[in-house]
């Protein structure tokens, strides 16, 4: 066991975090890696800030680091000699009077990005020609800020920001930044139905990659939106508290994950009817049929208002009838489906018809002799008999009703339908002869 793992066990022994080794080995090898590839390109500057990086590291590669830094610093050296002897005094003189430099040639940020300064030294005006996009760089007098946002990708990444002055000289910034750990967190981790009564619920999913649904309970289902999951849960009618998990992974890898617990009681008594509103828009006679779904054996209908009244029940549903809303108001009521202590409310609504015309009977039958019969009318206005057929007559007629006179029958049975015309409105009676 060498001496950085017997120092990492002692710490952790005394509840101090430290790196795991292999994460530290990893960073350095990366930057050895680095550090080698500067050399080889002849950028010793870099190499060399690479190789101040790395001791702070202190890994077991300190011999071969010295040997690049000691390389480096020789080949810095013989530059600047070569430079001075090439260049006369004049120049340097000149060049002395008219910086254009900047304090730093390479700064680092941290994954989660930050903020530095550097100053720059300049007697010409300047200006920020090029910066990379996820960088924000601003001047202020003969200074940069720089203001760096998160990298929320695992890779590091690099680029320049560039300065020009009105001399066309220019002075690189090398900026570089730490890739993150990839990631996935939600907003909750407990999906809790106490009641069993099903529903939906949203929990927000963030992730610095794609990620999918991989598993979730039989009696869920999960669909996905951009930045989040909708979890909608059946009513629990098993008779038992009843738990799963929804997994939440990375494509990238499986490893990365999260896990939403989900608990749901069981209904201890129920009742659900569909539809909960009945609405009778057109304001005519109809019917309508709701179904009741209860672990009661069985159910009754009650309140129901004077204009409706149940025609047919069973043990799944009921149906209705509603009376015409002839000239009236548009009417709303409410009543009650009751299994044992459970309740569920039924609104009805029914609209007003304006105009309209109602008859009674609609179907008349008369024997050989013929006959005669009543038919009474109710109609938002006046009416009038049409299309009477020559073997019937209309007598007494009067607002409310009218008489109708059914001739003798020589031959075989017939039949014929005359109609009661109202504004538009028509209602046809059928007579039926033997």
């Amino acid at each position: 066991m060498n001496k950085q793992l017997i120092v990492y066990v002692i710490l952790l022994g005394f509840g101090v975090y430290v790196t795991p080794l292999s994460a530290q080995r990893s960073d350095c090898l990366e930057t050895i890696d680095s550090i080698d590839k500067f050399y080889k390109e002849k950028q010793w500057q870099k190499a060399l800030d690479y190789c101040a990086s790395y001791e702070r590291h202190q890994c077991d590669y300190s011999a071969h680091i010295n040997d690049i830094k000691q390389k480096c610093e020789k080949q810095l050296n013989q530059a600047k000699n070569a430079s001075k002897n090439s260049t006369g005094s004049s120049q340097n003189k000149a060049t002395a009077k008219n910086p254009f430099s900047a304090a730093k040639q390479y700064i680092e940020f941290p994954a989660n990005g930050g903020q530095q300064k550097i100053q720059v030294s300049a007697t010409a005006g300047w200006f920020v020609f090029k910066q990379p996009g996820w960088l924000s760089v601003s001047k202020s007098g003969n200074a940069i800020s720089i203001s760096c946002s998160s990298n929320n990708y695992s890779s590091a990444r690099e680029d320049d920001i560039v300065l020009v002055d009105y001399e066309y000289r220019e002075v690189r910034i090398t900026v570089m930044q730490d890739g993150s750990r990839d990631y996935i967190t939600v907003s909750s981790k407990l999906i809790n139905d106490s009641q069993g009564n099903g529903g939906r619920y949203t929990i927000n999913v963030t992730s610095n990659k794609a990620w999918s649904v991989r598993n979730k309970p039989q009696w869920c289902t999960v669909s996905t939106e951009a930045n989040r999951i909708v979890v909608t849960l059946e009513r629990n009618k098993t008779g038992y508290t009843r738990r799963g998990d929804i997994e939440i992974v990375s494509t990238y890898a499986s490893s990365i994950k999260q896990t939403i617990a989900v608990q749901q009681s069981s209904l201890q008594h129920y009742i659900y009817i569909s539809p909960q509103v009945v609405n009778s828009a057109n304001g005519k006679k109809g019917e309508a049929t709701v179904t009741v779904d209860t672990d009661y054996g069985n159910y009754r209908v009650t309140n129901l208002p004077y204009w409706c009244k149940l025609l047919r029940q069973n043990s799944t549903s009921f149906v209705l009838e509603i009376d015409d809303n002839s000239g009236g108001q548009a009417r709303t009521a409410e009543c009650k489906v009751v299994a044992g202590d459970k309740v569920e409310i039924l609104t009805i609504k029914q609209g007003s018809r304006m105009s309209y015309v109602n008859v009674s009977p609609q179907i008349v039958n008369a024997v050989t002799d013929g006959g005669i019969i009543t038919i009474n009318v109710k109609s938002s206005g006046s009416w009038r008999v049409v299309n009477l057929p020559d073997w019937c007559q209309v007598t007494d007629q009067t607002s409310t009703s009218f008489t109708l006179t059914i001739a003798r029958n020589p031959g075989a049975s017939r039949t014929a339908t005359f109609s009661v015309s109202s504004s538009g409105m028509r209602e046809n009676v059928m007579v039926i002869q033997e």
